[in-house]
């Protein structure tokens, strides 16, 4: 039998009619009867999986060519994807230092300018002046401009983190390719 072929509900429909003339069509022994045709007449579901024959060539063709294809790129690239990862394993194992004095910090001599700044304006000017206000506003960016900083060595240390698992992914995704070309399967060059 061929898979997802049309029931054959000939003999139900003969034994329905056969019940329709012995009890009548509205009998129950008929009604039942006509149950079990209208069943297996429902559950074709032939139509849904008809495939011709040159579409599924022309798809395990295509599923092959691809297949060989990200074979060859893997097999040429094997060797650089275990230098990436080894190197980003090394670089990671490396302690992040973040250098002083690239940006100032909370004790930068250019923060507390600007803070002293900001007292004087609010002193000779006024709380609520564009002069006091814009002072503040340079103390909060300076003061801000440093947390920026320390946020910056998690992202390069998750970015690492995401390279290796990257090339672990590469290195299985070969390793089943390797698997199919010595297990003889369809996919094997």
């Amino acid at each position: 039998m061929i898979l997802f072929e049309r029931p054959d509900s000939s003999a139900a429909v003969a034994h329905a009619l056969e019940m329709s003339k012995k009890f009548g069509p509205t009998s129950k022994e008929a009604a039942s009867a006509w149950d079990i045709v209208e069943e297996l007449d429902s559950s074709d579901n032939s139509a849904a999986f008809k495939e011709s024959a040159e579409s599924r060539v022309k798809y395990d063709k295509e599923f092959d060519d691809k297949f060989k294809l990200l074979a060859n790129i893997l097999a040429e690239n094997q060797d650089k994807v275990k230098k990436i990862k080894t190197l980003a394993q090394e670089i990671q194992a490396i302690k992040f230092v973040k250098p002083q004095g690239g940006k100032p910090g909370a004790d930068s001599p250019e923060l507390k300018k600007a803070l002293t700044e900001a007292k004087e304006a609010t002193e000779n000017h006024g709380p609520g002046s564009k002069e006091a206000i814009q002072a503040w506003m340079t103390v909060e960016e300076i003061a801000s401009s440093d947390q920026s900083e320390a946020s910056a060595g998690n992202l390069d240390e998750e970015c690492f983190i995401q390279t290796i698992e990257a090339c672990e992914a590469l290195e299985e995704i070969n390793r089943i390719v390797d698997l199919q070309k010595f297990e003889g399967s369809r996919y094997g060059g």
